[in-house]
C-alpha cells in the first residue's frame, strides 16, 4: 500500500515557534561573485569523498581503497601521507562518511555509520586519541557529531525530532523540534518518512555548539544552536518541494521520492564561527546520475540570523567543501572523471 503526497512549504508551521525561526530567500537579483579554482590531483587519492582542514593540513577521506585517509599540506598543496586501514577491526575504518572538527588543536573526528564508531584522531601524533561506539540505545542515530558539552548530536532514522542529543553513555537526553508541520497532513505521516524526505548531511562548527542539517532534496538548511536549543531554518533559493509517497510494501513505512522530478539541493555545508556556507546544486537527479552534468557550483553564505551575505559561482563542480576564512580560501572535492582538490580564492 502506498500513500501519495506532495510536500508543501506553504503550510509548514513547526510547533515550537518560540525556538524555531524561518528565513526565506529567493533566486531573484542575487549578485554572484565568480570564483576560478585551481585544481590539484594526487595519484595517491583515488576516490575522494569529503574534506576538512586541521591546522595547516587538509584531510581527505576516500570511499574505497586499502587506506581511506589522505593528508595534504595546504600551504604547499603537496601530498604528505595516508592512514586509516580499510577494515572492520580495531583502529580500522570500513567506510568514512563524516569528518567533524574538534575543539582540541590538531585533532578531528571521523564517523563510520556502518560500524557506528566515532574516532577522535590526533593528527600531530598520527594516532587514534579515543573512540566511541554507539550503544543499543543510540544505534538508530545515522549521523553522530560530538558537542562541546560532552554529548553527541545525532540524526535518527526514526523518532519525532529533527535533532537528538545523546549522553556519552548512549542515553537520549534531549530532542529538538519535531517534524510535525513540515509537510501537509504531517500528523498522518510517520516521522521517519518526513525525516527521510529531509535527509542530508550533518555538520558542526569548530566550537561544537552549532549543528546544521543540509537537506539534499529540499533547499533548506536547519541550524541548531545547542546553547539555547533554537533552530534557524534557511530556505531557498527555489523553495523546492519534493514529491514523495509513503510505501508500506516492506512491512514498515518508507519514503519514496520521484526520481524523474528529484532535484539535488544542498550537497554540502560548512559552519564557521560567524557564517554558514551552503554548497548548492539545483541539478536534477536525472542530469547528475544519467547525463553526467555538474553536481554543485554555487555557494551561499549566510549569517546566523539567516541573512544572505554573499553568493559565489564556481567554475568547477565540487561535492564537499571546507572554508578557511583566515586565508579567504574555499577547498572542494571535484566531481569530474579525474577528481582532486580545487582551491578557490574568495
Amino acid at each position: 500500500m502506498s500513500i501519495f503526497l506532495i510536500c508543501s512549504c506553504e503550510n509548514s508551521n513547526p510547533q515550537d515557534k518560540k525556538h524555531y525561526e524561518i528565513n526565506t530567500f529567493e533566486n531573484n537579483n542575487i549578485q554572484y561573485k565568480s570564483l576560478k579554482g585551481k585544481k590539484y590531483v594526487f595519484s595517491q587519492v583515488r576516490v575522494p569523498n569529503s574534506i576538512i582542514k586541521v591546522d595547516s593540513k587538509l584531510i581527505v577521506s576516500e570511499m574505497a581503497g586499502d587506506t581511506l585517509m589522505s593528508v595534504i599540506d595546504a600551504n604547499e598543496m603537496t601530498f604528505d601521507y595516508k592512514f586509516g586501514k580499510e577494515g572492520m577491526g580495531p583502529g580500522e575504518f570500513y567506510k568514512i562518511w563524516n569528518l567533524y572538527p574538534s575543539s582540541k588543536a590538531g585533532h578531528f573526528w571521523i564517523y563510520c555509520p556502518e560500524t557506528k564508531i566515532s574516532t577522535h584522531y590526533n593528527l600531530m601524533e598520527n594516532e587514534i586519541d579515543r573512540t566511541y561506539k554507539q550503544t543499543s540505545e543510540d544505534v538508530l542515530a545515522t549521523q553522530f557529531s560530538p558537542s562541546y558539552r560532552n554529548s553527541f548530536i545525532g540524526l535518527k532514522a526514526d523518532g519525532s525530532y529533527q535533532f537528538a542529543e545523546f549522553s556519552e553513555s548512549g542515553k537520549e537526553i534531549a530532542g529538538f523540534n519535531t517534524w510535525e508541520g513540515f509537510v501537509e497532513k504531517s500528523e498522518e505521516i510517520p516521522p521517519n518518512v518526513i525525516a527521510a524526505v529531509h535527509q542530508g548531511q550533518l555538520y558542526s562548527n569548530l566550537r561544537q555548539d552549532k549543528f546544521a542539517l543540509a537537506c539534499l532534496k529540499r533547499d533548506m538548511i536547519e541550524v541548531l544552536d545547542l546553547k539555547d536549543s533554537s533552530i534557524l531554518s534557511i530556505r531557498g533559493p527555489e523553495n523546492i518541494t519534493p514529491e514523495f509517497r509513503v510505501d508500506y510494501s516492506s512491512g514498515y513505512p518508507m519514503a519514496v521520492t520521484n526520481r524523474q522530478k528529484d532535484v539535488y539541493c544542498y550537497y554540502s555545508a560548512y559552519l564557521s564561527d560567524n557564517y554558514i556556507y551552503g554548497l548548492y546544486s539545483g541539478e536534477t537527479f536525472i542530469n547528475v546520475n544519467q547525463n553526467h552534468s555538474d553536481v554543485a557550483k554555487i555557494i551561499y553564505k549566510f549569517s546566523y540570523d539567516g541573512d544572505l551575505v554573499a553568493s559565489y559561482k564556481l567554475d568547477t563542480s565540487v561535492q564537499s567543501i571546507h572554508v578557511d576564512e583566515k586565508e579567504s580560501k574555499i577547498y572542494g572535492i571535484t566531481t569530474d572523471d579525474n577528481p582532486g582538490i580545487a582551491v578557490f580564492n574568495m
